[in-house]
């Protein structure tokens, strides 16, 4: 669902965080997903747009507390007066995405634990990194933009450039042996995924 960058009062803070937000989920959502959450947008009333609207207002100004039990006429006529149902969804969908994120690093952590410095290789493989924290692994391909894709490693999101999908014929759903340079943990990186792809070495459909 699109906020006009017209209200009042979401500033210019508020406007690029729900923009990342906006992002991120886009990259969780298969296909199918993401025409129903475009139906979502286009069939909604003005009522239920202003209540997310509010709700957001509520949470962005919430200094990181819980999902609280605000008025949300979304869902269906008998579950439009169940707040706290819905605040719990909201809920554990913002834990399922911290527990996802958690586990990718937990991930991370073994790989370079079992790859001191001492131990890195030259070329990157399955089983080492390099010094340059290049590793070889599968990724299954989540998008596939105009400008860029995205795949999903065991150790995390991986950033795919413009063209590689297109030139090896990937879909949505494939899977893709690349070499991946490592960008940071989420608290030092200036990237938004972890990984970026630096080459692609073969692929397999579903």
């Amino acid at each position: 669902m699109t906020l006009s960058t017209s209200h009042h009062d979401l500033n210019s803070n508020d406007i690029q965080y729900l923009k990342d937000i906006a992002y991120l989920k886009a990259l969780e959502r298969s296909p199918e997903e993401e025409v129903q959450h475009h139906l979502d947008c286009i069939q909604s009333s003005n009522e239920e747009k202003q209540a997310l609207h509010e709700l957001t207002l509520e949470f962005l100004h919430s200094d990181g507390k819980e999902w609280i039990n605000e008025e949300m006429n979304i869902g269906s006529v008998e579950d439009s007066d169940n707040y706290e149902y819905w605040c719990n969804l909201l809920d554990e969908a913002e834990m399922n995405m911290d527990m996802n994120t958690f586990e990718d690093e937990e991930m991370c952590h073994k790989l370079f634990a079992d790859n001191s410095w001492e131990k890195r290789e030259f070329c990157p493989s399955t089983m080492a990194l390099t010094k340059k924290s290049h590793f070889v692994a599968w990724s299954e391909i989540t998008h596939i933009g105009e400008s860029y894709s995205t795949g999903e490693s065991d150790y995390g999101k991986v950033f795919i450039p413009n063209g590689f999908a297109q030139n090896h014929g990937m879909e949505v759903g494939d899977y893709c042996l690349m070499t991946i340079a490592f960008k940071g943990f989420e608290g030092s990186r200036d990237t938004t995924m972890p990984w970026r792809s630096l080459k692609i070495h073969k692929f397999s459909k579903p």
